[in-house]
C-alpha cells in the first residue's frame, strides 16, 4: 500500500513538472527560438523544479543544506542507503544481498555519488518530451510554432565531446573517491546519458531509412536497449566524426545557369 502511494506521488509529481516544462517550451517556441533552446528551457524548468523540492525537503530536517551534502559525498549516509537498497532487492526477488555486493563500489560511484548526472538527465528527457508536448499543441493553433523536429534529426553540438573528453581527463588524473573524482563520475555519467540520446537518433534515422514496420521496430529498440546500449553511446560520439546520417552538411546550391 505504502509503495503505490509513493509511486503514486512520483507519477503526480513527474506529470506537474512537465506541463510546467511544456509551458517554459512552448513559451521559448512562441519566441521564434529554435527547438534546441526550447528543450534547453524546458529542461532548466525541471532543474529547477527538482532543486526546490529538494530545499522544502529540508525544511523538515534537522541538518542544513551543507551538512547534509557533507555526509552524502562524504560516503556517511551510503551503508544506511546500500542496507535499504539490497533488502528492498532481495524482498522483491530480483537479486540477493550477496549477489549485489561486488557491485556496491560501482553502484556508489556512478549511481549513489553521480545522482546529481542522473537528474540532470531525467531533467534533460522531460524538456525533450515538453518540446514535443508543446509544438504538438500549439502547432494546430498557430502558426507560429513550426512542427516539432524529428527525432532522427536530432544533433548535439559537435563542442560537447570536449566535455566527454574532459571527463575523462578528470578521472585520470584525479585522486580516488575524491571531489574531483566524484566531479568525473558526474560528468562521464552526464555525457554518456547526452551521446546515448544522440545514438538513439541515429537508429531511429536508420530504422526510419529501412522502413523497419512499427511491430520491427519496437522490437529492434528492445534488442537495442537489452544487448547494445553501449554501442549506441559509441555510435553518438562517432557521428561528431563521421556524420553517419550526412545531414550535418547541406547540400550544395546549383549553380545558376546548369
Amino acid at each position: 500500500m505504502v509503495g503505490a502511494i509513493e509511486l503514486l506521488g512520483e507519477l503526480v509529481i513527474t506529470f506537474f513538472f512537465l506541463g510546467m516544462a511544456s509551458l517554459t517550451a512552448a513559451w521559448a517556441l512562441l519566441r521564434k527560438m529554435p527547438p534546441r533552446s526550447a528543450v534547453l528551457f524546458g529542461t532548466l524548468t525541471v532543474l529547477l523544479l527538482t532543486t526546490a523540492l529538494f530545499l522544502l525537503g529540508l525544511l523538515g530536517q534537522k541538518q542544513d543544506l551543507w551538512t547534509v551534502l557533507s555526509d552524502y559525498f562524504g560516503g556517511r549516509s551510503f551503508d544506511e542507503h546500500w542496507k535499504r537498497y539490497t533488502e528492498g532487492m532481495a524482498k522483491s526477488g530480483v537479486l540477493s544481498v550477496d549477489r549485489l555486493e561486488p557491485f556496491k563500489e560501482s553502484y556508489q560511484k556512478y549511481f549513489y555519488w553521480a545522482l546529481p548526472a542522473w537528474v540532470c538527465i531525467r531533467s534533460l528527457v522531460e524538456g525533450l518530451l515538453a518540446y514535443y508536448l508543446a509544438s504538438l499543441v500549439f502547432s494546430r493553433i498557430t502558426p507560429r510554432v513550426p512542427k516539432p523536429l524529428s527525432f532522427r534529426l536530432w544533433l548535439l553540438p559537435e563542442p560537447l565531446i570536449f566535455g566527454l573528453i574532459g571527463a575523462a581527463m578528470l578521472k585520470l588524473w584525479a585522486p580516488e573517491n575524491g571531489w574531483a573524482d566524484i566531479l568525473g563520475d558526474n560528468l562521464l555519467v552526464l555525457f554518456l546519458g547526452l551521446y546515448a540520446l544522440a545514438g538513439l537518433s541515429i537508429v531511429a534515422f536508420f530504422f526510419d531509412k529501412w522502413q523497419l514496420r512499427p511491430i520491427f521496430r519496437l522490437a529492434a529498440y528492445g534488442l537495442v536497449f537489452a544487448f547494445a546500449f553501449d554501442a549506441v553511446f559509441c555510435l553518438g560520439v562517432l557521428d561528431v566524426w563521421f556524420d553517419m546520417r550526412k545531414i550535418k552538411t547541406p547540400p550544395p546550391a546549383p549553380v545558376e545557369g546548369n
